[in-house]
């Protein structure tokens, strides 16, 4: 067992030599039987949130917004609002947005139903465009500038419109005559058929340039997946323009420009693509702020718009630790007990606890749910981790929010992580929930590994298609269709690390950890779930544990039937 964790521990070093990282691979996979994915960090960082730029939610509970931004410390110009293209998010703006932000604030929200902003899937533009001026209004936006894209542009021409003291100049990108921008999210006629995917990665990367990196449309396509949104009608919006007193540029890329009589000021830009904001973010910035201007506006830095959480509504919030912003999930309760942190299994997120959190709600308990360093909407790290690591940064979240005292709760990936929080603050935590303990037999781990096995991202949307096939064979009879899709939806999010996740939880040994808690734990586990023997195995290691197994509870019951094991969760908690 020392000779496995000493290599485990060496692992993230080893990701860091990409000229002998196919080789490292190799030994990695002959002793571990997991690859390393050293090509997994040339992609990331496509996915990662660049320096400079915030994350934050807006509005109330059941109708949030997400934001992005970025800003200097003195803003000297109006700021400027992104408006993403239908069927994608802010993330698109990501790493325009630090360059725009030199002398302005600039924000980019996700529109209603997309990206991680609530929302009716089938909301107008209007609806679009009341949304973003509530955002305005919470964020405290005077007079503001709007580059809009697709659906932005559409939704930036109504603003005009709506409220013209407040619109300053105008950007529109990918402007057509015709309605729609994107078609909603692709999905299957027949559950168990993965062509649906591989023909909508291929139609959707029309929309990119040939030499576009396969993480941009890796990471663009992810979101599309993701979006809950309908393209709304907006045939009449390009009537406004003539009537607008808004300066109004058009900038037209590849493949467009024609039927836009309606614009006095095109800027064509044939070689201009979807992806340009983010492959070519220094020519498109400088191209936007050239038509901006610098008109010098008396205005203020905004502020981190999180308002107090109201008692008993779930909320979504992003706090910022010194590796980056961990985002998460809060019932906030009105009573003194310690709040509950709830860790989630691998590649998934904090929405996993969404049914678990309502029902332990009732006890006026705050509970709160993080995404894993990597997944959901947390920072994306720069290397592999191992389950001391993701704790590590549970152990950074517990400091960033002040907490003097905690419970935690973890199932599968989580339940380790939760042990490993123990161990990085013992004085901290005070009881462990874990629902599901993987102490494998050697035989096990591998069926493990060869299970969850990497899936590399290919040029061709393969993995989309691979993916949705692995968790419709692995799941079959256990989870219904709607369930599994889900759970793709959650995996992709993840991007290149996915797969971190299930391998630091079959590498870690938590059968020689277990003996050594002196902390009290609740083991909860189905008798249905595929990890019930490895469950019943650790049952038998707890120090100052005790173990509850609900028959024909099916699998994945934390997360689908949370209302039979609360109950025993929170008289576990209050004792």
């Amino acid at each position: 067992m020392i000779a496995r964790r000493s290599l485990i521990a060496n692992v993230a070093g080893l990701v860091a030599a990409p000229q002998i990282a196919n080789a490292e691979d190799q030994l990695d996979r002959d002793t571990t039987g997991f690859p390393l994915d050293a090509a997994a960090l040339d992609l990331l960082k496509w996915w990662t949130t660049p320096k400079g730029v915030q994350r934050a939610y807006l509005g109330d509970p059941g109708r949030q917004v997400h934001v992005r931004w970025a800003q200097p410390d003195r803003p000297r110009h109006r700021p400027l609002v992104l408006l993403h293209e239908g069927g994608l998010s802010g993330r698109v703006w990501d790493h325009a947005l630090p360059l725009l932000a030199a002398a302005r604030s600039v924000i980019a929200p996700d529109l209603p139903a997309h990206g991680d902003s609530d929302g009716d899937p089938a909301i107008s533009v209007e609806g679009h465009a009341a949304t973003v001026m509530r955002m305005a209004d919470q964020l405290g936006l005077g007079r503001f500038d709007v580059v809009g894209d697709g659906l932005g542009a559409h939704v930036a021409l109504l603003l005009a419109a709506m409220v013209p003291s407040r619109i300053g100049r105008l950007i529109l990108l990918g402007v057509r005559p015709q309605p729609g921008t994107l078609a909603p999210r692709p999905e299957p006629a027949n559950r168990e058929d993965t062509a649906f995917l591989t023909a909508a990665w291929s139609a959707f990367n029309a929309g990119y340039a040939d030499k576009t990196p396969l993480g941009i449309r890796d990471r663009d396509f992810a979101d599309l997946l993701r979006s809950r949104a309908l393209t709304p009608r907006h045939v009449g919006s390009l009537s406004l323009v003539g009537a607008l007193s808004q300066q109004i540029t058009a900038i037209t890329g590849r493949g467009e420009g024609q039927g836009l009589s309606e614009f006095s000021d095109i800027d064509a830009q044939p070689s201009w693509t979807r992806d340009t904001p983010t492959w070519r973010d220094k020519e498109w910035s400088a191209k936007i702020l050239a038509h901006l201007g610098g008109e010098p506006a008396d205005v203020r830095p905004i502020k981190n718009p999180d308002a107090p959480a109201p008692t008993g509504a779930l909320v979504r919030r992003f706090v910022t630790t010194p590796a980056g912003q961990i985002h998460y999930r809060m019932i906030a309760g009105a009573t003194a007990a310690p709040p509950l942190l709830c860790f989630h299994m691998s590649p998934r997120s904090s929405a996993y606890y969404e049914q678990l959190m309502s029902a332990l709600s009732v006890t006026g308990r705050t509970i709160i749910a993080v995404d894993s360093a990597g997944y959901g909407e947390s920072f994306k790290p720069p290397a592999w981790l191992d389950v001391p690591g993701y704790a590590g940064h549970m152990a950074a979240f517990i400091d960033a929010l002040g907490l003097p005292q905690v419970d935690v709760m973890g199932d599968h990936t989580g339940g380790k992580i939760a042990i490993a929080t123990v161990r990085e603050r013992p004085k901290v935590v005070r009881k462990v929930v874990m629902s599901t303990a993987g102490v494998y037999s050697l035989e096990e781990q591998r069926g493990w590994q060869k299970r969850m096995e990497l899936i590399p991202v290919r040029d061709d949307g393969g993995h989309y298609a691979a993916l949705w096939a692995r968790y419709h064979t692995l799941n079959r009879g256990k989870l219904d269709s709607d369930q599994n899709a889900f759970r793709f939806y959650e995996t992709v999010r993840a991007g290149p690390c996915m797969w971190w996740g299930p391998r630091a939880a079959n590498l870690y040994i938590l059968g020689d950890v277990l003996p050594t808690i002196d902390h009290e734990i609740l083991l909860v586990c189905s008798d249905e779930d595929s990890l019930i023997e490895p469950s019943r195995r650790g049952a038998k290691l707890l120090k100052r544990g005790r173990y509850v197994e609900f028959p024909g509870q099916g699998n994945s019951m934390v997360e689908y039937r949370a209302a039979a094991v609360a109950p025993t969760v929170a008289a576990f908690l209050a004792e």
